[in-house]
């Protein structure tokens, strides 16, 4: 038995003895000239994720060198593409903020006028507690820009999220500004304050004053769809607060915890400005991203 085994893999090694030490044979022409072959040009299908030599042709952005503090100095893109989307709304076939408005408001007295019949302000209840709403909004939630031929309306009378004009105001203090187009300011990262006609003038002054110290991003109208026992509100992206009377401490806290939320980035002024009184002014830098009512800070801190 051993001589024959012994004389199969003599027979073996003498005709085939790459299979013994793993000897390569190549075939001339073929093979080797694939090894040493630079050029791609034979693969007809597709490179995943690129061509080899399209890879070293990209412009890929690296961080500047020129930074002496060590931070990326990318090239970022100014507007996402949903932003630039929403931009190329604004034009005369779809929205300018300018033309058509009274499809919103057909500019009446009474969205800004304390009616005759209610004789008197509203005076503040101490008793009765504020009032803070949030809204579900889905995660994969993404709010329609509407053109002006086609009319907006909400379920809620104090709507926090929801479809909206393509042009959005410029931030500031409205003698009246309609919902279909604040909600676009909280779209992106704003404070609307909304006071009813007859609230109280000490109040709304008040208000005003707080708001417009705290940040660039805000809006400031009359609403008067409050109810009447809390004539006052503070709105953000999803997020609602009903207001008997003032209080410094709590709007404070609700602007700090709920400002520049929105799912749009975007702190420059807007191209609606109708009926504007008095354009919002820098509080620290134009995006508000220095900080948030720092007049305040020893009062939310305490």
């Amino acid at each position: 038995m051993f001589i024959i085994t012994y004389s199969f893999l003599f027979l073996l090694f003498s005709f085939c003895p790459s299979l013994i030490v793993g000897r390569r044979y190549y075939v001339p022409g073929i093979a080797q000239s694939r090894l040493d072959n630079n050029d791609d040009q034979e693969w007809t299908g597709r490179w995943f994720p690129d061509k080899p030599s399209d890879v070293r042709g990209q412009n890929i952005l690296m961080p500047s060198k020129d930074d002496d503090d060590g931070a990326s100095d990318f090239q970022y893109l100014e507007e996402s593409p949903r932003q630039s989307m929403m931009t190329s709304m604004i034009n005369p076939s779809c929205d300018t903020g300018k033309d058509n408005l009274t499809v919103d408001w057909p500019n009446t007295p009474a969205n800004y006028t304390c009616s005759a019949f209610l004789r008197k302000y509203f005076l503040p209840n101490p008793d009765l507690p504020a009032l803070i709403h949030k809204s579900f909004i889905p995660t994969a939630y993404k709010a329609r820009h509407v053109c002006m031929n086609e009319k907006i309306e909400y379920s809620s009378e104090l709507p926090t999220f929801g479809p909206h004009r393509a042009a959005w105001p410029r931030y500031g203090e409205y003698k009246f500004v309609p919902p279909q187009r604040w909600l676009h300011s909280l779209e992106h990262g704003a404070v609307v304050l909304l006071y009813h006609p007859c609230a109280h003038p000490f109040l709304v002054q008040q208000a005003k004053q707080i708001v417009k110290s705290c940040l660039f991003r805000h809006v400031i109208s009359p609403y008067n769809r409050l109810p009447h026992d809390r004539p006052m509100a503070l709105l953000t992206w999803g997020w609602s607060l009903l207001l008997p009377d003032i209080d410094e401490e709590l709007m404070v806290k609700f602007i700090k915890d709920h400002a520049l939320n929105g799912p749009e980035e975007i702190s420059r002024d807007g191209q609606y400005d109708f009926e504007l009184i008095e354009p919002a002014k820098f509080v620290t830098i134009p995006d508000d991203k220095g900080g948030i009512c720092p007049k305040y800070v020893k009062l939310v801190n305490k």
